[in-house]
């Protein structure tokens, strides 16, 4: 006999199991590079872009961090560096925040201007790395 919950809850399951980057760039083969906060010379974030191009990797998470600052220098050379050397690479856009948690107003203004900013190259975003580490249930409602 087939227990009807179980049919409720197998589309919830599967969608846990699939990984969302796959289901948002095309399950391809892709690599998690952070050019904008672990490379800091226009240099290395192009040999960087080099090396996921040479890997034929299809995707490359990019962190860009919050800042109150909207000049987003580092992010635009990381960027640029990808588009100019590993341009099948689409870029999923991580945004994150690695200090005290932002007001929801703040972080707002800062969603709006990355996207503002990157919206015609980056066309997937992951809101926060492993939020549940940052803050509770309640608060990220």
């Amino acid at each position: 006999m087939i227990n009807h919950r179980s049919l409720i809850l197998l589309p919830l399951v599967v969608s846990l199991i699939v990984p969302v980057p796959a289901l948002a760039v095309g399950n391809f083969f892709g690599v998690g590079s952070y050019l904008s906060t672990r490379m800091a010379s226009v240099s290395d974030k192009t040999t960087g872009a080099q090396k996921l191009n040479e890997l034929n990797a299809q995707w490359t998470r990019l962190e860009i961090v919050y800042t109150s600052s909207r000049d987003f220098l580092g992010d635009v050379d990381s960027v640029n560096a990808i588009i100019a050397n590993a341009p099948n690479t689409q870029i999923l856009g991580l945004l994150n925040w690695t200090t005290s948690q932002p007001s929801v107003d703040d972080w707002g203004n800062f969603v709006a201007a990355v996207v503002d900013k990157f919206g015609g190259n980056i066309h997937n975003w992951e809101i926060l790395n492993e939020p549940n580490a940052r803050m509770s249930a309640e608060t990220y409602k």
